[in-house]
C-alpha cells in the first residue's frame, strides 16, 4: 500500500510540469493528405508539379475522415496556414487547398479535440494506477498459488 501511494505520488510528479502549463494541448498538427487512387503508391513516381486536386483527394467533397499527426519539423510548417484553437492547438493547413477544404479540415479538427486529450492523458492514467493495481493482483495470484489453488475456508 505505501509502495502504491510512492508510485502514484512519483508518477505525478514526473506529469506535473506537462499538464501545469497553460495550454497542455498545445501541439501542432498537419492534416495527413490521401491521395488519389490513380497515383502510384512510390512517393518518388508522383509528379509533384502537378495541382494539389489532380494528386489528392478534396476532403469536404469526398466527405473524408481526416487524420491529424503532431508535427515537430518548423522546416515543414513554414508557408502553410495555420489555424489555432482554443485549447492551444495549431493546426497547419496547404495554402494550395480551396478555403472549403481548409474550414472542413478546421472543423473535423475540432471535433475530434476530446480523442487528442484523451491520447495524451491516457498513458499517465495508465502508469499510475495500472502498476500498483497489477502489483495488487500479482500478489493475489501469488497467494493463491502458494495456498495451492483452494480457497480460504473456516471450518467449524
Amino acid at each position: 500500500m505505501v509502495l502504491s501511494g510512492v508510485w502514484l505520488i512519483g508518477t505525478a510528479y514526473f506529469a506535473y510540469p506537462i499538464f501545469s502549463i497553460q495550454k497542455p494541448f498545445a501541439d501542432d498538427f498537419v492534416y495527413l493528405h490521401e491521395m488519389k487512387s490513380d497515383q502510384p503508391n512510390d512517393p518518388t513516381a508522383v509528379d509533384w508539379s502537378r495541382p494539389y486536386y489532380e494528386i489528392f483527394k478534396s476532403p469536404s467533397q469526398e466527405r473524408l475522415k481526416p487524420t491529424f499527426a503532431v508535427e515537430h519539423d518548423k522546416h515543414v510548417k513554414s508557408g502553410l496556414d495555420v489555424v489555432t484553437f482554443p485549447d492551444g492547438a495549431r493546426l497547419y493547413l496547404v495554402t494550395a487547398m480551396t478555403m472549403e477544404d481548409r474550414q472542413y479540415l478546421a472543423r473535423q479538427f475540432d471535433e475530434q479535440g476530446w480523442s487528442r486529450h484523451v491520447t495524451k492523458i491516457l498513458p499517465w492514467i495508465a502508469a499510475a494506477f495500472g502498476v500498483p493495481l497489477g502489483a495488487l493482483a500479482l500478489g493475489f495470484i501469488t497467494l493463491w498459488v502458494g495456498r495451492g489453488f483452494t480457497a480460504k475456508t473456516d471450518v467449524q
